[in-house]
């Protein structure tokens, strides 16, 4: 007589662990800082260390088991499912651990050092932007006008800096709405310009940013360096550094799409702050995806039911997902619904980088974060000799994600903070 032995959870267990430890894998091949499960950096040691270990231990622990091996198991409808949603929760359980882990990591890193004081700035509230200002005003030329970006990781940077500069000099960062610094980087914001923004904003603030030292912040940086020659009409700054802007690169076509190093929860937070279900393309792509699910969930449900498996109600469903999403996805590229989701963000970064590399009659500092400084030199040698009052700093092993993560990247921050010369510097 045949044994059959049906061990549904344990197979699940199997699956999940295994898809932990591949995805742990891919994030250290891949470089995808934002699903490391210890926060922080990925280092790629640890994490291929970490992943092979839970494939091994999967492995060894699910078939170890005799009746895993040499009886008859579950069916291999059931071994699907199980596949499916073991990789579901991993995915699932890798994104809220990478996101509790970071979050604890920002939080300590937020606390001041001994003996530091927290600059604490007061902050105002004005329609699509938010300002903060810190108390006190020094000299002309040495107080700090900053634009920043958005969101709460946007404005937890800019603090942070705001503590990095010293009482006698004021500071002010402007931190525009999502929609906001999109309208400013195509071209105005429906109230005005750059130079019309920051003026009311120094206008509530009571203070006044004529002369003063201009800062961006990713992509901050880029508004102020494409509109560098209104800030010199406007402002007379007295120079212009520009921190982790938002670069071109050979292969992945950006050196970083946010200033902190998006997380799962960072991604949904911003997700949730743009409100993709207003948007017209993804609208278009539900009315495509829609009849396509029930074309595959009815047929395969009815298959399941007559053919007396188990569970058929959610199999059958979980099937037609899973062939719908894929139909879906090659109908959309299709009929061009996906054409747009490349988005501007790289003809934008080059945009900058030719404006970087060009001439200008405003001193400059550019502090560009890499994590792999040879693809990024050997992209951009000719421009690292420096370019008339343009100096270029290259922060190797930095990510422009985690900028204040480094052990060293606060006090090279502080010395470009600092007052001095735009003189080249070699790299």
């Amino acid at each position: 007589m045949e044994l059959f032995h049906e061990d549904i959870l344990e197979t699940f267990l199997f699956f999940f662990t295994a898809a932990m430890g591949v995805i742990q894998v891919m994030a250290a091949r891949r470089g995808w800082h934002g699903l490391c499960l210890y926060g922080g950096r990925i280092r790629r040691g640890v994490n291929y260390v970490l992943g092979t270990s839970l494939l091994l231990f999967s492995y060894a622990w699910y078939f170890s088991d005799p009746l895993h091996r040499n009886v008859r198991n579950i069916e291999a409808l059931m071994s699907m499912v199980c596949l499916f949603l073991g990789c579901l929760a991993a995915a699932a359980a890798t994104a809220l651990v990478a996101s509790v882990s970071e979050a604890v990591r920002r939080r300590l890193r937020r606390r001041p050092r001994e003996g530091e004081r927290e600059r604490d700035p007061r902050a105002l509230r004005l329609e699509g932007v938010t300002v903060l200002v810190a108390e006190g005003w020094g000299r002309k030329g040495d107080n700090l006008v900053a634009v920043g970006e958005p969101g709460r990781d946007g404005e937890r940077v800019a603090r942070r800096i705001i503590s990095l500069i010293p009482p006698d000099r004021g500071v002010m960062c402007v931190l525009p709405a999502r929609s906001t610094l999109s309208s400013l980087l195509e071209e105005a914001t429906p109230t005005g310009s750059l130079a019309d923004l920051l003026a009311e904003c120094g206008r509530r603030a009571g203070v006044d940013p004529q002369g003063e030292v201009f800062l961006g912040l990713g992509w901050g940086a880029n508004l102020l360096a494409s509109r560098g020659e209104e800030l010199v009409d406007a402002f007379r700054p007295a120079r212009l550094l520009l921190l982790a802007p938002v670069m071109p690169d050979a292969e992945k076509g950006l050196l970083g799409d946010a200033f902190l190093s998006q997380t799962p929860a960072d991604i949904l937070e911003c997700l949730l702050q743009e409100e993709p279900w207003r948007d017209r393309r993804l609208r278009s792509l539900a009315r495509a995806w829609f009849p396509l699910f029930l074309l595959c969930a009815v047929p395969a449900t009815a298959a399941t039911v007559a053919l007396h498996l188990r569970w058929s109600l959610l199999s059958g469903p979980l099937l037609g997902l899973v062939v719908s999403l894929w139909m879906a996805y090659y109908a959309a590229r299709r009929r061009g619904l996906l054409a747009s989701q490349a988005s501007g963000e790289p003809e934008t970064a080059s945009a900058l980088w030719r404006r970087l590399s060009g001439p200008s009659s405003l001193p400059r500092r550019v502090a560009v974060a890499s994590d792999d400084a040879e693809a990024l030199l050997a992209l951009y040698a000719p421009a690292w000799s420096g370019q008339g009052e343009t100096s270029f700093e290259l922060w190797n092993a930095v990510l422009r994600g985690k900028l204040f993560l480094g052990r060293d990247a606060e006090e090279r921050l502080r010395g470009f903070l600092a007052p001095g010369d735009t003189a080249p510097r070699d790299v």
